[in-house]
């Protein structure tokens, strides 16, 4: 009889069946079942609102000035308020002069004496040059004697220069206006100790007046082509006024992230008053702009951001925008997406990169 182990092994029906359950129960290692989030999107369409650009700002005058005394001292005098009218040479501040008078004064009696013994020096070298001449000194002691008449010489030039700064100190204790123009703005008053620099008043100089505006980075372009600009103010209905761009800040604002720019007013009339609010209107400008739910935006660093999806993949990117404007809950972008693109618009704090959505009905 042959030995147990020589048998050949047949397999049982019901160990069959228990290693097919057992292997249908068993999970395929490394697959990773698929997370599609629930998303809010639209589709972006341009924006008719934006089709042209308009900004607004204050009117300014062209020159704007800071008035302060060159010397420090007391305010003993200011005779002009806020919205005076000064005409040119006026005096509109005075320090108290006491102190400057007394080292003027100090300074001439230091010219005056400096004078006098120059002119004794000189008398004393011709009285030395008739003794060289007999005989009884010698050249060394002479042009020793020369030497002192010319540093006497160079203290009295000295001593003069002192004196006439002196004079102009005491006179730059008088603030007198430089142009005509309106006091906007009062910094300083009677009694006050002042240093020399600190300003005093803001005087705003008769002449042309502008619209100080602030254009965003994708806004500028379409400014700086601009041949025709219409001003108008939202205190004077019914008229406006022909602008010029005089100039555009080369450096962005680090807050705002806007330029800074100025337009002449061509035609502005005593109507057109300083600090009236004004817009600015690029007549016949066209800008690619399309608008945005605010909730759509995505902070990526220092940059603004929104997920879009792909309509092949349904995976979203996230890709950079940037902002023209915003207004309440829209905003209004000059760069970064296409018309036609799906955009979400909630839900995108919870988004990474390659991530299935299902857009979803609101």
């Amino acid at each position: 009889m042959p030995a147990p182990d020589s048998f050949p092994l047949v397999p049982r029906p019901w160990t069959l069946v228990f290693c097919c359950l057992l292997g249908a129960c068993t999970p395929e290692s490394g697959e990773k079942p698929v997370v599609v989030l629930p998303v809010l999107a639209v589709t972006v369409t341009p924006s008719e609102a934006a089709s042209s650009l308009n900004l607004t700002g204050d009117v300014r005058a062209r020159v704007e000035s800071v008035i302060s005394f060159r010397v420090s001292g007391k305010l003993i005098e200011r005779k002009v308020e806020v919205g005076a009218q000064v005409r040119r040479g006026e005096v509109l501040a005075r320090l108290d002069p006491q102190d400057l008078s007394l080292q003027s004064q100090a300074v001439g009696a230091q010219s005056a004496a400096a004078q006098t013994e120059l002119a004794q020096q000189v008398a004393d070298l011709e009285r030395f040059q008739t003794l060289l001449q007999q005989g009884f000194i010698s050249q060394a002691e002479f042009d020793r004697r020369k030497n002192t008449v010319d540093i006497a010489r160079s203290r009295v030039t000295e001593v003069g220069s002192a004196q006439r700064s002196s004079r102009n100190q005491l006179d730059y204790a008088v603030i007198r206006a430089d142009e005509a123009g309106v006091v906007t703005a009062v910094e300083a008053e009677r009694g006050q100790v002042l240093a020399a620099g600190q300003p005093v008043l803001r005087i705003a100089q008769a002449g042309p007046k502008e619209i100080a505006v602030s254009v965003s980075e994708g806004r500028l372009a379409a400014l700086q082509a601009a041949t025709d600009l219409l001003v108008t103010a939202s205190a004077l209905p019914g008229k406006s006024y022909k602008g010029v761009l005089r100039e555009v800040s080369p450096v962005a604002d680090p807050a705002t992230r806007t330029y800074a720019a100025r337009i002449t007013v061509q035609d502005a009339d005593e109507a057109l008053r300083l600090g009236m609010s004004a817009r600015v209107a690029v007549r016949g400008a066209s800008l690619p702009v399309l608008e945005l739910p605010l909730s759509a935006l995505y902070r990526s660093g220092d940059k603004t951001a929104v997920w879009r999806i792909d309509p092949v993949t349904s995976a979203v990117q996230l890709v950079n925008v940037t902002v023209a404007s915003v207004q309440e809950d829209r905003v209004t972008l000059s760069e970064g997406l296409q018309a036609g693109e799906t955009v979400v618009t909630a839900g995108v704090q919870k988004l990474t990169a390659g991530q299935k959505v299902r857009v979803v009905k609101p």
